[in-house]
């Protein structure tokens, strides 16, 4: 997957910043889709690192605001939203 579409990700900014591990980011990861499985809305990722006890809320708080706003693609005739490259399929957000 190329770097770009995941930069502003997360698990990837609460790794550098040292916060979590990368085995700690993919055991929260486990819980999270196993949630899922169940049938559940899964929590957001912060909150079950914060309930692992691998990260405090300060430190979710520092890495939500170190994600930016992602860019939507709005036709300003037909105000059609474009999420998805029609040729390649790539996640503009």
């Amino acid at each position: 997957m190329p770097d770009k579409i995941i930069k502003n990700r997360f698990g990837k900014i609460a790794i550098q910043k040292g916060f979590i591990t990368v085995e700690q980011f993919v055991k929260a990861m486990g819980i999270q889709i196993g949630i899922e499985l169940e049938g559940n809305d899964p929590d957001l990722i912060g909150s079950i690192l914060i309930e692992m006890e691998y990260m405090t809320r300060e430190q979710v708080d520092e890495v939500i605001k170190d994600i930016p706003e992602p860019v939507i693609f709005k036709c300003p005739n037909c105000e059609v939203v474009i999420r998805n490259c029609p040729t390649c399929g790539i996640d503009l957000n």
